[in-house]
């Protein structure tokens, strides 16, 4: 039943007792453009209700009942205005899910036709924003949008626009006109390349060098000298109509700001790309920068770089090479000392490394001595620039001293080859990483680690694994459950049973002195060689037993002891 009610009388859904109203998240979404489009409009469309004694719960509407709160409170609408609803007598909560669900939001392509409907009969951007409640600049791209050819429109409506239809439809914006639109569709459409990207660069857009100019030389500069551009609403593309006029100023302009910086007194003036990628990390810089002195302007020049902004970066008092040995030369014959020796360039420098490296790798693949030696005084230092370049970045390295590589090459010269191997082996152990970060994923299920654990003699992993295994933590952390179970599998379950009545305290005492001892490991360090535990007579757990009482050894011992016995 429709009818009229007072907007006092009016409730949110989600206040009823239960609530009726579906929607949970985004009850308050963009209700400012719904005030303005409802105090524009009308309500347009009745709220669905349901009374509950005098007063009504709205199970279908309430944004719409925000935005009316909303406009009452700016002294828009009267308290008791009449507000058109339906009144429901069914299920309201099932309601509000049905309306939500069936209802089906206009294609966006529509839309954008009927603003430019709205323009076209008269209205400005600026007034559509305000009956809407939307920003400005959203209106103007939904016009540009809504002046696409009916061709570009349809294929949007119909899905043929690729897997990001939006900004292909954004990119046809930048056309000078509805022909160079569909020209560039039918051309594209035919080669299958309909995705944004390839459409700007069709119409112009996407001219890096173009959009530099522009932005150096500034819009309003490039606008007053003749040229044109197609604003790009969506982004920074702009189509550059005279990419020539664009260079030829913004080169005008470069020309300037080089003049005034010779002007200043600097030897040269150059573009970074125009010299040795190592200049900025090898080429000397004379002290001040650009408040450099007279005299070390004289000797120094600037280089300039575009900033991906467009803006110039500058770097003042660079000396070019042959500028700073002449310099040095310079200043040594005024003091009287000899001049530096003539030295090869940088360039030939690194060229004749690489010849060195070169015939290095050939000669020590001839001697294998060498090489082992050589291999495990790379492994067995650190720092850049060593001959050999090897590393060992295992989790067992930590905290170990490194020895100059020097003192380790001549240590290991003099072992014979069989030593050398050796000490190849116990070295590739600091490389050895078994590392995880999931209980869930133990890493001796991860094949690599798996396998190279299975190659390895059987015993002496066997007895590593428990000489390593910290009993005292292992069972300080985990859940007295695992504790138990332990005490289970290693001694019995008799005893687990007694060691469940325990303090924690005393239950990892008891763990620490008598699980370890049996062979017992945890299954996370269980390979497929682990035998399980030996049966011992353990200590029997009593609550007035000594060593039920006790506390517990400090930290540090625990291990210590629990070592000893084992052994």
């Amino acid at each position: 039943m429709q009818t009229t009610v007072p907007l006092s009388s009016l409730h949110f859904g989600h206040e009823a007792s239960p609530p009726i109203n579906a929607r949970k998240v985004g009850r308050d979404a963009e209700i400012a453009s719904l005030k303005a489009s409802i105090s524009a409009h009308g309500l347009g469309q009745a709220l669905n209700v349901m009374k509950v004694s005098d007063d009504y719960f709205v199970s279908d509407g309430n944004r719409r009942l925000m935005a009316l709160f909303g406009l009452r409170d700016e002294g828009k609408l009267e308290p008791d205005a009449p507000i058109a609803v339906n009144v429901g007598d069914g299920d309201a909560g099932e309601l509000s899910l049905a309306l939500n669900i069936e209802r089906v939001p206009m294609h966006e392509a529509d839309q954008y036709e009927k603003f430019l409907e709205l323009h076209q009969s008269g209205q400005t951007s600026g007034q559509i924003a305000a009956r809407f409640g939307i920003e400005e600049k959203r209106v103007v791209r939904f016009l540009a949008l809504g002046r696409l050819s009916p061709l570009i429109l349809d294929a949007w409506r119909e899905g043929s626009l690729g897997n990001n239809p939006t900004d292909a439809v954004r990119a046809f914006t930048l056309a000078a006109t509805i022909a160079d639109q569909e020209t560039v569709f039918k051309q594209l459409k035919k080669s299958g390349q309909l995705w944004g990207a390839r459409i700007r660069q069709a119409l112009g857009g996407g001219n890096g060098e173009a959009s530099q100019h522009l932005k150096f030389v500034g819009v309003e500069a490039y606008k007053a000298a003749g040229g044109t551009i197609i604003e790009d609403l969506f982004g920074e593309e702009h189509v550059v109509a005279d990419p020539a006029l664009a260079k030829r100023l913004a080169g005008e302009k470069l020309a300037a700001k080089i003049k005034d910086m010779k002007a200043e007194g600097w030897a040269w003036v150059e573009w970074d790309d125009d010299l040795p990628y190592s200049w900025n990390f090898s080429w000397q810089k004379v002290k001040g920068g650009k408040k450099a002195s007279a005299a070390d302007k004289a000797k120094s020049g600037v280089v300039l770089k575009f900033k991906p902004d467009a803006t110039l970066e500058i770097t003042y008092g660079v000396q070019k090479p042959v500028a700073a040995k002449a310099a040095a030369r310079t200043a040594a014959k005024e003091s009287g000392e000899p001049a530096p020796a003539a030295t090869i360039s940088n360039a030939m420098a690194q060229r004749l490394s690489v010849t060195i490296s070169r015939a290095a790798r050939t000669a020590i693949a001839a001697n294998t001595h060498t090489a082992l030696a050589a291999v495990l005084a790379g492994l067995g230092t650190s720092g850049y620039g060593l001959p050999i370049a090897v590393k060992a970045e295992g989790n067992v390295r930590v905290g170990r001293e490194h020895e100059p590589f020097d003192e380790l090459l001549g240590r290991y010269l003099e072992m014979d080859t069989e030593a050398l191997l050796k000490a190849l082996a116990a070295e590739a152990g600091n490389m050895v990483h078994f590392h995880t970060n999931y209980a869930d994923k133990p890493i001796l299920k991860s094949p690599p680690h798996s396998k190279l654990v299975e190659a390895l003699d059987h015993e002496p992993l066997q007895a590593a694994l428990r000489e390593e295994f910290d009993a005292e933590d292992y069972f300080k952390t985990v859940p007295r459950s695992l504790a138990e179970a332990a005490i289970a599998e290693a001694v019995n379950a008799d005893e687990a049973r007694k060691a469940g009545k325990l303090k924690k305290g005393e239950l990892v005492k008891f763990c620490v002195e008598n699980v370890p001892k049996t062979g017992w490991l945890p299954p996370e360090l269980r390979t497929s060689t682990y035998a399980g535990p030996a049966p011992v007579k353990a200590a029997k757990v009593t609550a007035k037993t000594e060593a039920a009482k006790a506390k517990l050894k400090p930290a540090g011992k625990a291990k210590a002891t629990q070592k000893k016995r084992a052994a």
